[in-house]
């Protein structure tokens, strides 16, 4: 799988690409409040369309990134060129449907989100899709409905639902890998209410986890998780805390991004691996943006939790 800015020399043909998505519910705009209906279709290109689109990847008005595999591209975003204002437009984003749900979208839209904070801009201006999906997805990202809409992208464009993501908000803050300690983990566990166990017990827990992630504010440390997993078939999300007054900042969806692009560099192409964790108790929609499914589902029953003591 390969990532790379889109040039005059690059052949982009979409004429096989699969945009199709099944819609079940969709977001309306409710005097100012988002609600979900029930609506369903199937969205879809034409090949005129979809020819139209590789060609708009190459003008000189957007900066463009597709994904490559096997000479195929099965995935691209585009931002306009020049700014409204202090926004950047995101212009088109689309992963081929064989290939959602590996994190290529997210890193998609970080490359945008890159783009809009070299050329100076304080918000990625989106006009989404009003798919349950697609908006989610843009929430997951730090994104959140505007009320300051740019005008004629909002008319051309009326059951979009317009959104910005806050570049400055976003990019002050960060996530590195493999630097929690146990004070500081014992800070962090403790910001968010837990009783915490003893040094000795965290450190053990530290220099057993496959990976830890820590999201910086500057210099401020504001919340953490812990990866566990076996490297090959499954992984754990543990102890994702972030600190009360960061909640609802897009800390955790940082934290998200960041242990789901790890996983995807430690494994090879065509290996699927679990993924799990055990949500906080109101906090599961936070989660299924990211596509985690409660249990009991269709096909697995209730979580089993057991704490053992000696």
């Amino acid at each position: 799988m390969k990532f790379e800015k889109i040039r005059e020399t690059h052949f982009i043909n979409l004429d096989d690409f699969d945009r199709s998505q099944e819609v079940k519910r969709v977001y309306i705009n409710d005097s100012g409040s988002l609600r979900l209906k029930d609506q369903i279709w199937t969205m879809d290109w034409s090949l005129k369309h979809k020819r139209k689109v590789a060609t708009n990847l190459k003008s000189d008005d957007c900066i463009a990134y597709a994904v490559w595999e096997n000479e195929k591209v099965i995935g691209f975003v585009s931002v306009m060129k020049a700014l409204i204002g202090c926004r950047m437009v995101l212009d088109i984003i689309q992963v081929d449907r064989a290939f959602r749900g590996q994190g290529i979208g997210r890193q998609l839209f970080t490359l945008a989100v890159a783009e809009a904070k070299r050329a100076g801009a304080k918000e990625l201006y989106i006009s989404a899709c009003c798919s349950e999906e697609t908006v989610n997805f843009y929430k997951a990202m730090g994104a959140v409905p505007t009320d300051d809409p740019i005008p004629e992208i909002a008319e051309a464009e009326p059951y979009d639902i317009q959104m910005v993501c806050p570049i400055l908000r976003t990019n002050t803050m960060n996530v590195k890998i493999n630097t929690l300690y146990p004070e500081l983990f014992l800070e962090l566990y403790r910001s968010v209410g837990w009783e915490a166990p003893d040094l000795d017990q965290i450190t053990m827990a530290l220099e057993h986890s496959f990976a830890t992630f820590c999201a910086y504010d500057g210099e401020q440390p504001v919340g953490m998780a812990r990866l566990l997993g076996d490297g090959g078939m499954s992984f754990y999300i543990k102890d994702f805390a972030v600190r009360p007054e960061y909640q609802g900042k897009g800390v955790g969806s940082l934290l998200m991004t960041a242990i789901e692009e790890y996983i995807m560099s430690h494994i090879p192409n065509g290996w699927a691996v679990s993924l799990e964790l055990i949500s906080s108790k109101g906090r599961e929609p936070f989660y299924e943006r990211f596509g985690f499914d409660q249990r009991p589902c269709d096909w697995d029953g209730a979580g089993m939790f057991k704490m053992i003591r000696k």
